[in-house]
């Protein structure tokens, strides 16, 4: 590969990266606060070591200075230093997930616009309730799954709603084999 004289980062195994700080004394201390980055997920006593290291107790006492993620449906506005073992949590869950199953929460999220982690870890935690499916490419088809089944269509792939299901029937899917198995009978193929 040619970079342009540029190499690129390291890709590390991470969901959210932060930038956090501990609490300075008086306020017009806060541009000069020390930082430190941590990148979830990360182990408990990781996390404590860099609170102590910014003069916390507990990384939950620190300030968030500068939020990345890896998941485009939660950005900073949707969590506080305090759930910040909850959004441990869904990052580690989050790394566990098959490639599939990581379209397919991305598509909920998307799809449900959670306002809180509470919200995103319940997703995360019922993510089988959700048919998902990345390749739908009928647009007819497409089309009627999603007037009749209550289905949204995500940059990631077509989600139905919390239980739902992707097909109107438990027929539809035969009815198109079917067809398609008489036309290829008809010709020959």
């Amino acid at each position: 590969m040619v970079y342009d004289n540029e190499i690129p980062e390291p890709m590390d195994d991470w969901v959210f990266k932060l930038e956090v700080a501990g609490v300075p004394e008086r306020p017009e201390d806060f541009s000069r606060m020390k930082t430190e980055t941590l990148t979830l997920p990360a182990d408990e006593e990781h996390m404590q070591d860099i609170a102590e290291a910014l003069g916390e107790r507990n990384i939950d006492e620190c300030i968030s200075m500068r939020f990345e993620s890896a998941i485009p449906q939660i950005n900073n506005d949707m969590w506080s230093m305090e759930e910040i073992y909850l959004l441990n949590d869904i990052a580690r869950d989050f790394l566990e997930l098959s490639r599939e199953d990581a379209s397919k929460f991305k598509a909920a999220l998307e799809s449900e616009q959670p306002q809180s982690l509470d919200k995103i870890e319940s997703i995360m935690k019922y993510l089988d309730n959700y048919e998902f499916n990345r390749a739908m490419d009928r647009k007819a088809y497409v089309e009627m799954i999603l007037d009749e089944c209550s289905c949204k269509y995500t940059d990631y792939g077509i989600i139905s709603e919390y239980g739902g299901r992707l097909f109107p029937t438990n027929e539809a899917p035969q009815q198109e084999q079917a067809s398609s198995n008489e036309i290829g009978g008809h010709y020959g193929i």
